[in-house]
């Protein structure tokens, strides 16, 4: 506006000149913010102060003249194509970098008309009419920047919010929803007889954690049973939770149960070596598992095979209730049982409090200690094979 009303008075026309360079230098900055770049704000004020003193040395050529103003606003459009491309493209970067194109392709122009009007090539009537249509290129330049600017935030919030309906809350894993996108991807990369393991898990005693130290303390104990189970898994597996205290590990780097097996043991080795804390109190933790193969090619077989791991770890889970009710086989504390020790002191004295509590039973064993008081439970290491 200022450069089409004062355009006679020489200094308003080189402060419209300067702010058009320190638009753009803004712009570049912006690009930077955007994608979490250092953002060197100073050179807004650099381009801005530097057009203002370059043009008034430079008015006594044309040509010279042209060419500083060009040059301030064209190497600001190019450091934000620079920066665009350098980025991840969102569908707003390619508008973003056309439109910074025509501003620079403007300027370049603008410097090559009066470099030809100088050599006598060009009137100066049309130098003027190309000026003012190279003023309006570069005006839709930067207009077409901030409408591609505008479209990469948007993508940007939707990527966002496509990543937290495929993500669960609590552990950040995936989750159903994300789960179907990750198997179709699967399906479509893997080789025609490729196999896979689906090893369905479940937290053991999370109800017992629950009802004794609160809810927030269970979903501490998911978070922390999901991020064991990430640490334990390789480059190519994943975990999703389906709900609940179950997850599913999808072991697309493993082909056999006894692979599987191998993992889950990892994960209830670690489980014992780390138990969980809250509020200064130890909490071990352990999982039950069940195994089926999937032939990763076989998108519509997914399903089938996830219920068959689900029904194997539930059988499981009831043999063990089974075997317990009939005193044949008394829980172990780990892989099969439900365990919460609790320790800690009250008035000077130390407790050491535990309870078991079978899936299919609320039977609790009651007990003292000599140095205090508790609810415990006896524990025995078995196997069930």
């Amino acid at each position: 506006l200022i450069m089409l009303t004062l355009s006679d008075d020489g200094i308003a026309f080189y402060f419209a000149l300067a702010l058009a360079s320190a638009a753009f230098a803004l712009l570049w900055a912006g690009v930077d913010t955007f994608f979490s770049r250092n953002t060197r704000a100073y050179l807004v004020i650099f381009f801005f102060f530097a057009t203002l003193a370059l043009l008034p040395v430079t008015s006594d050529s044309s040509v010279a003249f042209s060419c500083a103003a060009a040059t301030a606003q064209a190497v600001p459009a190019s450091l934000i194509i620079l920066s665009l491309l350098k980025a991840r493209w969102y569908a707003g970067s390619i508008a973003a970098i056309i439109s910074s194109s025509l501003i620079v392709l403007s300027q370049v122009l603008q410097a090559l008309t009066a470099v030809i009007t100088f050599l006598g090539w060009l009137n100066f009537s049309r130098q003027s009419e190309l000026t003012s249509f190279y003023l309006l290129l570069t005006i839709a330049g930067g207009t077409g920047c901030n409408l591609g600017f505008v479209l990469m935030a948007l993508d940007r919030a939707m990527v966002r919010l496509r990543r937290q309906a495929e993500l669960d809350p609590l552990t950040g894993l995936p989750n159903r929803r994300g789960l179907v996108g990750r198997i179709a991807s699967a399906s479509r990369k893997a080789p025609a007889h490729a196999v896979a393991a689906l090893v369905m898990i479940d937290v053991n005693g999370l109800k017992l954690v629950n009802d004794s130290l609160g809810h927030a303390a269970g979903d501490g104990a998911l978070l922390h049973v999901a991020k064991v189970v990430a640490c334990e898994l390789q480059s190519s597996d994943f975990c999703v939770r389906m709900g609940g205290d179950e997850f599913l590990l999808v072991l697309l780097g493993t082909s056999c149960e006894a692979g599987a097996a191998s993992i889950c043991a990892r994960i209830d080795a670690m489980l014992e070596a780390k138990p969980f804390f809250w509020n200064e109190t130890a909490i071990s933790l352990s999982v039950s598992s069940g195994t089926s193969l999937w032939n990763i090619a076989d998108q519509s077989s997914f399903d089938s095979k996830v219920t068959a791991a689900d029904s194997l770890l539930y059988m499981k889970k009831k043999m063990i209730s089974s075997y317990s009710r009939s005193g044949r086989y008394d829980p172990p504390c780990g892989a099969h049982g439900l365990t919460c020790p609790f320790s800690g002191s009250a008035g000077g004295a130390s407790y050491d409090l535990s309870a078991l509590e079978c899936s299919s039973s609320r039977k609790k064993g009651w007990c003292s200690r000599s140095h205090g008081f508790g609810l415990a439970a006896l524990k025995r290491r078995n196997r069930l094979q």
